[in-house]
């Protein structure tokens, strides 16, 4: 966060950074199943983003899904919760087939 302090500015790198951060400590430690985080609470956490960053827009760290025009969510935050799920995922397949004999 040196950028921010000296340029008033998040690089894009910092801004990944820091939804991965935020996300992480969202979902806490979890075992079996990743817990949910629903769309209202995504929007709160960019707008808290965006309160703590001035120079930041809670657009870059969250849009929500768009039904008219079938426009899937998006955002640092919703890209860094996808990544933990799909992580997980695959690391939940690999642990399964692992304990289950053929």
């Amino acid at each position: 966060m040196q950028s921010y302090q000296t340029f008033k500015t998040i690089d894009n790198n910092s801004k990944t950074h820091l939804a991965k951060l935020i996300i992480q400590h969202e979902l806490g430690d979890f075992q079996f199943d990743v817990p949910k985080i629903t769309p209202q609470r995504l929007q709160e956490l960019a707008r808290e983003v965006a309160a703590e960053f001035p120079c930041e827009d809670e657009l870059t760290y969250y849009v929500p899904r768009n039904l008219k025009g079938n426009q899937c969510p998006m955002g640092k935050l919703y890209e860094a919760y996808q990544g933990i799920r799909r992580k997980f995922s695959r690391v939940k397949k690999r642990k399964f087939k692992a304990e289950v004999p053929f």
